[in-house]
């Protein structure tokens, strides 16, 4: 987004909390005034900025959404910022989110595993050669688990099972399929 096109939003938000006269907290001022801070921060966008990357870096992190982003990460990372997500949101390659309820098998070998496993590499080699790695903590999370079963839909597939990280796993056998 330009900054002439940012500037008129904020304008435009002013005039609506102006025309609503709302009470906004002083808290909630201040968490705006640093978020517009971040937004228009240049030591920000040039580190966000993958394209002052060559190439062949952006191109071993993968030419992906994800990859991208996970660029990103390491840029703001390397930059200082002390907490970064990147998410998971590669629609790009006919929807290839972990959402496995069907296809699962083709979809993890032939494009969420390899996507995955290129990305989180190229992350933690690019953190070790910079001797970034020992004071950062990486983490792959997920919003929920999936069912030990495959089921009968065309291809396979795992359904959600919003048990399994809180270990409400007691009604599959311990020797189920993914385990």
């Amino acid at each position: 987004m330009s900054a002439v096109r940012f500037a008129d939003r904020l304008q435009l938000l002013g005039a609506l909390e102006g025309a609503g006269k709302s009470d906004r907290s002083s808290s909630f001022g201040r968490c705006r005034r640093s978020a517009v801070g971040l937004i228009t921060d240049p030591r920000v966008a040039r580190a966000a900025d993958v394209t002052r990357e060559p190439l062949a870096v952006r191109e071993k992190y993968g030419l992906t959404l994800f990859g991208l982003e996970a660029l990103a990460a390491r840029r703001l990372v390397e930059a200082g910022v002390r907490v970064v997500t990147a998410f998971w949101d590669d629609y790009a390659f006919a929807n290839n989110a972990w959402d496995t309820h069907f296809n699962h098998f083709p979809r993890l070998k032939d494009g969420l595993c390899p996507v995955l496993d290129q990305v989180l590499t190229a992350f933690h080699d690019d953190l070790e050669q910079r001797g970034l790695l020992d004071e950062t903590l990486v983490l792959v999370i997920s919003e929920h688990g999936r069912t030990p079963k495959i089921t009968s839909t065309p291809g396979g597939g795992r359904e959600h099972w919003a048990g399994a990280p809180t270990g409400a796993c007691s009604s599959a056998p311990a020797s189920a399929p993914g385990r």
